[in-house]
């Protein structure tokens, strides 16, 4: 639905923008770097997805709250070591992926692989938003977060090309993590 739609926006504006506003070049830098960075998330958003349908049964268990922690535990050890590790090999990784021509998509990913931290904690969080049918106000959330995206990507990729489009990919990420955080801490999801 929405959600889903405002996702896609958010993930894909700043390649769709920098396409407009920048060169061939930095185009295919940032794509391959972006790509790379897709496949690691798409690896660790395994674990999210399979979280989804305990996350609903355990909100009306009585050992829900425990389901909750150690599964947001997971994810945020996940994210750390995707963060963490992710920056440290990064650069490295784009050479042996996809090429020395693509070395200067080295910092882009290193900054994207940050952002991947931020990714997998958010997704583990939606999830929980969704099993306690919050699914409205994450719909809320992330369309604020892609409209915000796209401004800041059309105000700063044109003087800053791809490095502003990752920037602002870890910034959004970083938004999304701390927005998701605060609702389900509000509704008393901890």
């Amino acid at each position: 639905g929405i959600a889903g739609l405002s996702v896609k926006l958010k993930t894909n504006a700043d390649l769709l923008i920098l396409g407009a506003l920048s060169t061939s070049a930095a185009v295919g830098h940032y794509s391959a770097a972006y790509r790379l960075v897709l496949f690691v998330n798409s690896l660790a958003g395994l674990y999210a997805t399979v979280l989804l349908p305990r996350l609903s049964r355990a909100r009306d268990e009585s050992d829900g709250r425990d389901v909750f922690v150690a599964g947001h535990r997971v994810s945020f050890l996940i994210g750390l070591l995707l963060a963490g590790g992710g920056t440290a090999v990064a650069a490295q990784a784009v050479v042996a992926f996809v090429g020395p021509e693509f070395q200067p998509a080295g910092q882009v990913m290193t900054i994207l692989m940050a952002a991947s931290g931020a990714i997998v904690v958010s997704l583990a969080l939606s999830y929980t938003a969704v099993a306690h049918e919050l699914e409205r106000t994450y719909v809320w959330v992330v369309l604020i977060a892609a409209a915000a995206n796209m401004l800041a990507n059309l105000a700063f990729i044109p003087s800053y090309g791809m490095t502003a489009a990752a920037v602002t990919t870890a910034v959004t990420e970083g938004c999304i993590l701390t927005a998701l955080g605060a609702l389900l801490w509000r509704q008393g999801v901890r």
